[in-house]
């Protein structure tokens, strides 16, 4: 009775085991979903991986955290999948439907964005108050400066969370720069006062006529080193300012300037040895012509307007240069599996199904770039902004260049939305 009983328990056990294995799926019939999050700053394939983001299905429990080069690499079972994405510091963002295959990987990029907040202010003369136009101002790497308008307002919209220096410009005042922290969902006001300044450029030679390099030049709190032609060019403030130049081999030179507000001073010092005469200096001086600066206003707009998208063109180009998407970036796969994840095994096989075809985005974005054109010939007694639309329309022609269709698509619609917000509907053929 005992052996019969033995043997019932134990068959009873092994259909038991045999019963929940067969329902436990096996690795060999799972697919992979794999990828690399990155940090949105500026434009997306240009942000840095992040290590340590959580990559979760909405259902069925499973879960990745990126490695430090921002790769993901996640089992799971056939079917259709939601993700959730989430890093500390950075938005939550959910993904579109992906669909896994067995066998087969299926590869996705998302990239993570800051909380924003906004900078606002007004640019001014320090002295009668009058709104500065136009001044620019801008931090560290931004691609395109901010402008004043007519009124000296300024705005940034979207900055990222954090700390920043801001330095401001604008033709006859003297340099500004301040530091503001921006927090979430938060308006900073910030107003800038300017100074009128002149222009000091003093060229230092010695008793024999020739250029004296690398002199230190300082005149009131602002300093600068001459370069081989002997040359220096600064910003001061009216009033009396002492001017101090000093040479290795020379001797000291100091003289009391009396500096008129708006004048462009032209100088020329002479060292001299030791055991030499005393040493002398020769000035020309020229005021600024206000009356002309605001005729030629909006010439020097259309300038500064150029040289700015120029800086732009060559900074993309810089960028594309570094950014044929190498190891780590964005877009980037190996022609192996990903790499191997902290107790995960690579996924098996290329990844399942083709990508989006190029040409939808490429005709999208053909599209849009001449509905601007058309636009903007039909406006010309109108200032446009399409400033976002083209950062987009830039992202996306980078993304197929860098073979990621998908993306591609998804900025190229999102650009023409923004451009049909800002044009209208299109009118039908």
């Amino acid at each position: 009775m005992t052996g019969t009983l033995r043997k019932v328990l134990f068959g009873a056990l092994m259909l038991g085991f045999l019963a929940v294995a067969t329902a436990l799926p096996s690795s060999a019939e799972n697919g992979w979903i794999s990828g690399t999050i990155s940090d949105s700053m500026l434009y997306p394939w240009m942000g840095d991986p992040i290590a340590g983001a959580t990559v979760a299905t909405e259902s069925g429990g499973y879960s990745a955290q990126t490695n430090a080069t921002g790769v993901y690499n996640m089992s799971v079972p056939p079917g259709n999948y939601t993700l959730r994405i989430s890093a500390q510091g950075f938005l939550d963002k959910t993904s579109s439907i992906l669909t896994v295959t067995a066998g087969n990987t299926t590869r996705k990029d998302y990239y993570l964005s800051k909380p924003t907040g906004s900078l606002i202010g007004k640019v001014t003369d320090a002295e009668d108050g009058k709104a500065i136009y136009p001044a620019i101002l801008e931090y560290g790497d931004m691609l395109i400066p901010v402008m004043t308008d007519a009124a000296g307002e300024y705005s940034f919209h979207s900055l990222p969370v954090g700390n920043y220096t801001i330095n401001v410009s604008a033709l006859g005042y003297q340099n500004a720069s301040f530091t503001v922290t921006i927090a979430a969902n938060k308006t900073v006001n910030k107003d800038v006062q300017m100074r009128i300044c002149s222009y000091l450029t003093l060229t230092v030679r010695n008793s024999d006529g020739a250029p004296i390099g690398g002199a230190s030049v300082k005149i009131g709190k602002v300093a600068g080193t001459t370069d081989q032609n002997g040359q220096v060019s600064l910003q001061v403030l009216a009033g009396t300012q002492t001017l101090k130049v000093t040479a290795s081999g020379y001797r000291d030179f100091s003289r009391s300037l009396n500096v008129d507000k708006g004048t462009i001073i032209t100088a020329e010092a002479t060292m001299m040895r030791p055991g030499e005469q005393a040493s002398s200096i020769s000035l020309e001086t020229g005021v600024i012509a206000i009356i002309l600066l605001e005729l030629l206003l909006p010439l020097i707009i259309i300038i500064i307007v150029v040289i700015a998208a120029v800086s732009y063109i060559r900074r993309k180009k810089k960028a594309l240069a570094a950014a044929a998407v190498p190891p780590g970036m964005p877009g980037y796969y190996p022609p192996q599996a990903p790499p191997e994840m902290s107790g995960m095994a690579p996924p098996p096989g290329p990844p399942a199904g083709e990508a989006a075809d190029g040409k939808e985005a490429q005709k999208i974005i053909d599209s849009t770039v001449n509905r601007m054109a058309e636009y903007q010939e039909a406006h010309l007694d109108t200032a446009v902004d399409f400033t976002a639309v083209m950062e987009k329309i830039g992202i996306a022609r980078d993304m197929l260049k860098a073979g990621n269709n998908d993306d591609a698509l998804d900025f190229a619609r999102e650009a023409d939305s923004e451009a049909v917000a800002i044009m209208g509907p299109k009118t039908p053929n």
